[in-house]
């Protein structure tokens, strides 16, 4: 028994195997068989671009010859343009162009010794032309005792051996310590006035003298705008100059007068001071004081700058509460001198100024500048406090002695 019932699972192992063997067997499809082999019709659709897919891409019709396309090119995409700025020129660009406008100022005079005995005295200083008949810009300080001046022009190709002119002053104004000097010539280098307002602090800069009118040319010095609207009180002068571009490019003795540049190689300052102990710290006269003041120098010989006749000075909290002043800001008059615009006018000693024509004075420097606007003749309206009361006055301007 037991060997019969061995020999029926055998039987049944091999019926099931031939049944497995005959079964039909899955194929899977090759990778470039599309899961589709009979295509339909397929409608175009517009793609990106408003194009419609290629006839290669639609499968042909069974038995027909496919017709090769041309191969189809991506739209190109156009690239955004940035405009480029202005090119600048090089530094050694702008010192050729202009160099041979920065002239040697040579003066001679004379000064009281001691003795009070007169002795000849000697002076030198840089000028920059700025109109082709031989209007030249300089400081003040440069001619102000001057009884002759000789202008050096630098060689180049207007003066291969260089040349020299007798010059004249035609005006100077100690105030902005600026000076005009003329010459007897035409067609002469000349450098663009720009404008100051336009200069950035860090923007680079040069400076250009041309004391002595050294072999060589005109030295030059290379650095940034550290400051703008610079107030300084020259010691020697006494004199208080606003407005000014401070700048750490060098201005040594005897280029004071010579121009400040940009990098465009327009004149943005007249160098004209230096503190001295300090490292590269300079001042140039700012174009818009130049501007303000040029056409008056050219034509009148000096500037008419307008006058009070008051000793002033900046009211301080401090200066407030020592004087009961019921207000902190301004400007308090110490003295009303006899006979002036003011003394006409009815200002007193100890009336605080706190308005110019309706704006307001906050300290001595801003009120400096604000009634520099003006010039001799003009009314302005000044706004008051006197004691505890608000009052206006019109003073009529008169021209400051000089």
């Amino acid at each position: 028994m037991g060997i019969e019932m061995r020999k029926s699972l055998l039987a049944i192992v091999a019926l099931l195997l031939a049944v497995v063997a005959c079964a039909p067997q899955a194929t899977p499809p090759l990778a470039s068989t599309p899961p589709n082999p009979t295509p339909e019709a397929t409608p175009a659709v517009p793609v990106a671009g408003g194009r419609t897919p290629d006839a290669a891409a639609i499968p042909a019709a069974p038995g027909s010859t496919p017709t090769p396309s041309p191969p189809v090119m991506p739209t190109p995409v156009p690239i955004p343009t940035t405009p480029l700025p202005p090119q600048l020129l090089s530094i050694p660009d702008i010192v050729d162009r202009v160099k041979p406008a920065v002239v040697a100022i040579l003066t001679e005079g004379t000064q009281l010794d001691l003795f009070l005995q007169a002795l000849p005295s000697r002076g030198v200083g840089s000028g920059a032309i700025f109109t082709s008949d031989g209007f030249i810009l300089t400081n003040n300080h440069v001619v102000e005792d001057a009884q002759s001046i000789t202008v050096a022009l630098p060689r180049s190709h207007y003066f291969p051996e260089g040349a020299i002119f007798e010059g004249r002053v035609v005006g100077r104004d100690p105030l902005t310590d600026l000076a005009i000097v003329k010459v007897d010539a035409q067609d002469l280098p000349t450098i663009p006035i720009g404008d100051t307002q336009r200069l950035r602090v860090g923007e680079w800069v040069i400076a250009i003298g041309n004391a002595q009118a050294l072999p060589g040319g005109p030295t030059v010095t290379l650095g940034i705008v550290s400051a703008l609207g610079r107030s300084v009180e020259t010691g020697d002068r006494g004199i208080a100059l606003h407005d000014l571009v401070q700048t750490d490019a060098a201005i040594n003795p005897g280029n004071s007068g010579g121009p400040l540049l940009n990098l465009s190689g327009e004149m943005v300052g007249i160098n004209t001071a230096i503190i001295r102990g300090a490292q590269n710290i300079g001042f140039s006269i700012s174009t818009v004081t130049v501007r303000s003041v040029m056409d008056e120098l050219i034509q009148e010989g000096k500037v008419k700058w307008p006058w009070l006749g008051v000793r002033i000075t900046s009211l301080t909290p401090a200066l407030a509460s020592e004087r009961g002043f019921p207000v902190e800001q301004g400007v308090v008059i110490i003295e009303v001198m006899p006979g002036t615009p003011a003394a006409q006018a009815g200002l007193r000693d100890n009336d605080i100024m706190v308005s110019l024509n309706g704006e307001d004075i906050p300290d001595l420097e801003t009120f400096q500048k604000m009634i520099r606007r003006y010039r001799a003749g003009d009314t302005v309206e000044l706004g008051l406090v006197r004691g505890s009361q608000d009052i206006s006055i019109e003073v009529t301007l008169g021209e400051m002695p000089l």
